[in-house]
């Protein structure tokens, strides 16, 4: 039985209308270190297939992908044929880099990897920091470039992606120069809000990237955030909470499998009252959090920054707050453990740098010890 479709919202001033559940391609991949564009397992395929197939009868019309993540372009581009064109909206994400004859190299290949003759969005993936932003930005740089295939007619709408810091995202969406964001911004780290409604003010399409992952690896929740949020699942909520917020679009699924999209499909339920669904729901997950960590609580107000060590304090503060407040041990950690891994994509140092300088003690309006 087919249930129910995802509705769709406008996309911004793109035009487009989007379910507001977009098919994310960065789990349906292989490291190009593991094997070549002829070795993909047939196995793989037969998965990613299925998950479109899926993705689209519970109408989903967007799929994501992005030339960094991996094999995810070759393995859709083998599929998307399959399905009407014109009612199909598909975006990938080149990241910015200095040399922009091989940016240009680089979106000529997305299309071909595709089979498509264009994309309905190109995303500068990673405008994280100022360099990629400059890149970017600057004069003869990587928009420029895009602006000449969307003169071509090989992408019609330029958006940005960023893991960055919030004033820097608020400087590229006031550039103007781009009909949509992909950016964090979720009930456990709501720090992008003001990016979101500016956003809307411009009238640019809202995509909100991992939820369930990066938000909190939602879908295996701990006991005690399921007991916070019932009677809705912690992924529902979560979903519900962002789309909640009517400058946002739509929320990336990363389904692995065809079989994870079910997870999702009792928003479906609720989509009718969204603001009744999670009534009371963001008060009781805050209670539920800030009862273990007594006065220790962190309101992550980002007051403490900069650190003279470059530690990342209200985000591993945040993690703390999660960690000690809810049980989300696994989550915690896989985020800590990307400090000093992941470049400008996470940056900051471990926690352990810290020299307890004290910087940091008068700034924060909690009062915390936090060396």
């Amino acid at each position: 039985m087919i249930p129910r479709r995802f509705p769709r919202r406008r996309f911004g001033r793109t035009g487009l209308d989007i379910s507001i559940f977009t098919l994310g391609g960065m789990r349906h991949m292989h490291s190009w270190k593991d094997l070549g564009e002829d070795e993909i397992p047939a196995e793989s395929l037969r998965n990613v297939e299925a998950t479109l197939h899926r993705a689209w009868e519970v109408g989903i019309n967007h799929f994501d992908t992005a030339r960094g993540y991996g094999t995810s372009e070759l393995e859709m581009g083998r599929f998307l044929g399959d399905f009407p064109r014109d009612e199909l909206v598909i975006t990938t994400k080149v990241s910015p880099r200095a040399d922009t004859d091989d940016f240009a190299r680089v979106v000529e290949e997305c299309l071909t990897r595709l089979r498509l003759d264009h994309v309905d969005i190109l995303d500068l993936h990673g405008i994280n920091n100022r360099e990629t932003f400059d890149w970017a930005m600057r004069k003869g740089g990587c928009l420029e470039v895009l602006q000449r295939f969307q003169e071509q007619g090989a992408v019609n709408h330029i958006a940005f992606s960023t893991h960055g810091p919030l004033d820097l995202i608020i400087e590229a969406l006031d550039t103007q120069a781009f009909a949509a964001v992909t950016l964090h911004f979720y009930h456990f780290s709501p720090r992008n809000l003001a990016a979101v409604q500016r956003a809307g003010e411009l009238d640019m399409g809202v995509l909100i990237l991992s939820p369930h992952e990066k938000g909190g690896l939602l879908w295996k929740p701990t006991d005690r955030l399921r007991e916070a949020t019932a009677p809705l699942h912690p992924m529902t909520f979560n979903s519900l909470w962002t789309l909640s917020h009517p400058e946002v679009t739509s929320l990336t699924l990363g389904a692995r499998k065809p079989g994870e999209i079910e997870d999702h499909l009792d928003v479906l339920n609720h989509v009718d009252d969204i603001s009744g669904a999670i009534e009371g729901i963001a008060e009781r997950v805050a209670e539920a959090a800030r009862e273990p960590l007594g006065d220790t609580w962190c309101s992550v107000c980002w007051e403490c920054l900069p650190c003279p060590e470059n530690i990342h304090i209200p985000e591993v503060l945040r993690l703390r707050n999660l960690l000690v407040g809810l049980g989300m041990e696994e989550f915690a950690k896989m985020r800590y453990n990307l400090f000093e891994q992941a470049g400008h994509w996470f940056p900051g140092n471990l926690a352990s740098k810290c020299t307890e300088c004290g910087d940091c003690l008068p700034r924060c309006p909690e009062h915390l010890d936090i060396p």
